[in-house]
C-alpha cells in the first residue's frame, strides 16, 4: 500500500533480531545480527524530522533477541 510518503532510510546496516522500543514520538533500534556479525549500535529515530541519529553503541555488548523494557513509575 502507498501512502504517499517516504520514511528516511535506516541508517546503520541490515540486520535480523534487533531489539526495538519507542518512547515519546522517537523509535530506537539497537543490537541484533547481520551477515557481518554481532551488532551492538544504537539508533534513534525521530518521527517530527524524520531522522535516524546514531547514538553511543549499546554497553552491555552486541546481542540478539533481546528484550527492552522502561518503567515509567
Amino acid at each position: 500500500m502507498d501512502y504517499g510518503f517516504q520514511k528516511a532510510d535506516f541508517g546503520g546496516i541490515a540486520r535480523g533480531n534487533a531489539a526495538g522500543f519507542s518512547i515519546g514520538g522517537k523509535a530506537y533500534i539497537l543490537t541484533g545480527s547481520a551477515q557481518q556479525g554481532w551488532q551492538s549500535d544504537f539508533w534513534e529515530y525521530d518521527t517530527t524530522s524524520n531522522q535516524w541519529t546514531q547514538k553511543p553503541d549499546f554497553p552491555g555488548g552486541a546481542r540478539e533477541r533481546a528484550v527492552c523494557i522502561y518503567d515509567w513509575g
